[in-house]
């Protein structure tokens, strides 16, 4: 452990208490040891507890977030997600996490909704059934009627959970600050940036205007998919704190018996299911993150509700590419392959070695060599990438953690339904489906074109870049300033990286114009030349690779900047 300089204790009194109780519940469940790494030594008693005797270090996480309350169990699905940042024992043992508390009283529902729909309840709704739906930590739902008949459900916030919220975020804020401070171990896991990414979470599921428009997003995306059902969204009744949504009626995906009483087509549903959250992942860039067994009801017609959209995965063009070169390296066996999706997915620490990743990744795949591809479980291989993620310090955006919770999820859903069915040979043919995209010649026309304006910016912004890294070592400073600018630095060789790339794919690109155009000259010059519309496509794109390679040396020598 290093440390590096003083951190004396610095909470505003209304926080000290939770310290204390944070302090407590870590050290009741054996993780007393935090004492010496935070520094706040003075909460934590100094005993020893049976619980750390009995008890697996995953099991006693597990109990420090269902102890602490809403925003810890919030963080703990979070971090179950993101098996890059935390050890496999501690990630399965978040995915226990339940959300679901008791209710809080009818009567503080009925003014929240006062509050935030400015007229009582009764005067904009029919009735509201007093007996909630369902109750998690950070809200309730309650089945209700418009004045006009209409069957809805309203979910209303805990009163008093925003304020409890930012109280927990400014603690976890400061211990993750102070953790950076002494210890140099916790620099790759960056506690700060996911105290970061917790309180963006959370602040989106504080907002149901977020989650209704969610719905509408998703609901918009998947006009083309019949089979599933999301819930209009009622805006004049739904609010900051209040979302009102259309009643749907169905059967809860895990209730295999009563599915089957009414004629349900088991198979069918997990195929439609599999292939609609598949869709939504690589045609769509947007997905419902979170398909778990309460999320989802199904209809008499084999039709499917979803539900919840607190929790929706986005992704770029460039990450839908990224995960299906993944998905088609394991279908195909290709470690190479996986290795440079895995690598071109996350944040790689300058530190990686890749012949020890590439082993890695090849020991997963040597795992499926004699097996079928309909028995290849990809929830498990993902899962298993991941961790060799985690190992090799490889943070993976939030998204794509987002992607492997999802997928993960809806495996478990799938073996109820249809145990036989395989979501690989389902994402296999939508993986190819993308790859033949990226063969198009308009679609590597336009890569291009990207590739060449951002190499262009990137080069222009290079001298600029050089004497920021030529000041930082002027006197030594290098060896002062290096752990503050390591971040800096890591993103700056990211885009240098990336340039140099770019560049050599513009070459490239230039390079076979110019054999193109030979190879057409020597055609009309031979009397053997065919005005097929291929050979003119050919000489179409030669003539558009000239250009933008000549565009791009014209750019470099217009800003006098190599």
């Amino acid at each position: 452990m290093i440390n590096r300089g003083p951190s004396p204790l610095r909470l505003r009194p209304s926080r000290l208490r939770r310290m204390r109780e944070i302090a407590n519940v870590l050290a009741q469940n054996g993780f007393a040891f935090l004492r010496e790494e935070t520094g706040f030594g003075r909460f934590v008693p100094h005993r020893r507890h049976a619980e750390e005797e009995v008890l697996s270090r995953g099991e006693r996480v597990l109990r420090v977030f269902e102890q602490l309350g809403p925003t810890f169990i919030k963080m703990g699905q979070v971090l179950s997600t993101r098996r890059d940042l935390i050890p496999p024992d501690i990630a399965d043992a978040l995915t226990q996490l339940q959300d679901s508390v008791p209710p809080f009283p009818f009567e503080e529902a009925l003014q929240l909704i006062k509050e935030e729909l400015g007229a009582p309840a009764e005067r904009i709704f029919a009735r509201i059934s007093a007996q909630p739906l369902a109750a998690a930590s950070l809200g309730q739902v309650h089945e209700a009627w418009l004045l006009d008949g209409t069957h809805v459900v309203i979910k209303v916030q805990r009163p008093e959970i925003q304020p409890q919220i930012e109280a927990d975020l400014g603690v976890l804020a400061f211990l993750a600050g102070v953790l950076e401070q002494r210890s140099e171990s916790f620099d790759i896991y960056r506690p700060t940036e996911i105290v970061e990414e917790l309180a963006r979470t959370l602040h989106e599921e504080l907002d149901y205007r977020q989650e209704a428009h969610n719905a509408e997003l998703l609901a918009s995306k998947n006009r083309q998919r019949p089979w599933f059902i999301i819930p209009d969204v009622y805006w004049e009744q739904t609010s900051r704190r209040v979302l009102t949504l259309s009643f749907e009626e169905g059967v809860k995906v895990t209730d295999r018996a009563a599915l089957q009483r009414l004629g349900i087509d088991l198979q069918q549903v997990a195929r439609r299911l599999t292939q609609g959250i598949v869709q939504q992942i690589f045609l769509d860039g947007l997905f419902h993150a979170d398909p778990h067994p309460g999320n989802l009801l199904i209809t008499s017609e084999n039709r499917i509700v979803l539900l919840d959209f607190g929790m929706i995965g986005w992704l770029s063009d460039d990450m839908r590419q990224q995960f299906g070169e993944l998905a088609i390296g394991m279908v195909q066996r290709d470690s190479d392959r996986i290795t440079r999706a895995v690598l071109a997915m996350g944040i790689v620490p300058q530190s990686v070695d890749r012949k020890l990743l590439f082993r890695d990744v090849d020991t997963i795949r040597q795992r499926y060599v004699e097996v079928p591809l309909s028995e290849i479980d990809l929830s498990e291989t993902i899962t298993l990438l991941f961790q060799v993620a985690y190992r090799h310090h490889i943070r993976i955006p939030a998204n794509f953690s987002l992607l492997a919770r999802a997928l993960v999820t809806l495996q478990g859903v799938v073996n109820v339904l249809d145990p036989t069915l395989n979501m690989l040979t389902i994402a296999e043919p939508i993986g190819r489906r993308l790859l033949l995209e990226r063969l198009d010649p308009r679609y590597e026309w336009h890569q291009l074109e990207l590739a060449l304006r951002e190499t262009r910016d990137l080069l222009r912004a290079l001298p600029d870049e050089l004497h920021d890294v030529w000041a930082i070592t002027e006197g030594g400073a290098l060896n002062v300033r290096i752990a503050q600018r390591r971040r800096d630095e890591e993103k700056w060789m990211q885009h240098l990286s990336r340039m140099v790339n770019r560049l050599s794919t513009a070459m490239v690109f230039i390079g076979f114009a110019l054999l193109c155009v030979g190879t057409a000259a020597v055609l009309v010059f031979s009397g053997n030349v065919h005005w097929r519309f291929g050979e003119i496509l050919l000489g179409l794109f030669s003539a558009g690779a000239i250009g933008s390679g000549t565009w791009l040396l014209w750019g470099i020598g217009r800003s006098g900047r190599l």
